[in-house]
């Protein structure tokens, strides 16, 4: 049962900051810092606005690997109206975002979850998924910088359960590095894939048709690309049924 709710104690360090992110990072307090986070969260939540205002008093939007916690905590202070899930895997950054939404008093926040989402524990453990986050309860599922730097089921198991937390209507947005119909551009992000794919075979910039094929087994329909600063791309997917838990074999309806 990978699913829990967390209350963070104390936050370390780790080698995943410098491993996986490939990004550099400092601690102030008990909070991380991460300068593309830094650095991003101007443009993302420029772009994510469109998306974000169409929604009411009572949206919910859920982060998947929220990382030090600075995305959430700047939207979740421009936008009161909607309540912010924060979830990631590591717990030094589970306790980095407590520590954001302590000091900046955000009730709109809740207490960060750990997920896992991995493919085929998402097929396995769909049950124990519903009873920590509601299925279909979601407006918008949001994931920045992650799919790059994790196996491919990571990428497949995300779509799975963005689309059963998602409602109708809701969207599924990632932020990254994309290539389309197989251009990678320009050649920065191709040597930074190569590197990506020196330090694990199975990282690697994806390309939007791939995560478009299956994000259409989860009923998940792409809208937009929207170009964006650093040679970043926001892609949106927007769900287009009322499934309560999707996997590659069974659809359940509610």
């Amino acid at each position: 049962f990978f699913f829990q709710l967390i209350l963070p104690q104390t936050l370390e360090m780790t080698s995943i900051v410098t491993k996986h992110l490939l990004d550099s990072a400092s601690q102030q307090g008990y909070k991380l810092v991460f300068t593309a986070a830094s650095r991003n969260i101007g443009p993302i939540q420029e772009a994510l606005t469109p998306f974000m205002s169409k929604f009411g008093e009572g949206a919910r939007f859920l982060e998947i690997g929220s990382g030090s916690g600075q995305h959430i905590a700047q939207l979740a202070s421009s936008f009161p109206n909607i309540t912010f899930q924060p979830t990631d895997i590591e717990p030094s950054y589970l306790s980095s975002v407590k520590g954001y939404k302590e000091e900046k008093d955000l009730a709109n926040i809740l207490e960060p979850v750990v997920l896992n989402c991995d493919k085929k524990w998402i097929e396995e453990n769909g049950s124990s998924l519903r009873d920590v986050l509601e299925p279909s309860s979601f407006d918008i599922v949001f994931c920045s910088n992650v799919i790059h730097i994790t196996p491919w089921s990571i990428c497949e198991g995300m779509v799975q359960a963005s689309s059963s937390f998602l409602k109708k209507g809701g969207n599924f947005i990632l932020y990254g590095p994309f290539a389309v119909d197989g251009v990678l551009e320009p050649e920065s992000n191709q040597l930074f894939d190569k590197r990506l794919r020196e330090k694990n075979a199975e990282y690697g910039v994806r390309d939007v048709r791939d995560v478009e094929r299956e994000a259409k087994k989860c009923n998940l329909e792409l809208s937009h690309i929207i170009d964006m600063p650093s040679n970043n791309k926001l892609v949106v997917f927007s769900k287009t049924t009322n499934d309560v838990f999707v996997n590659a074999s069974t659809t359940e309806e509610e």
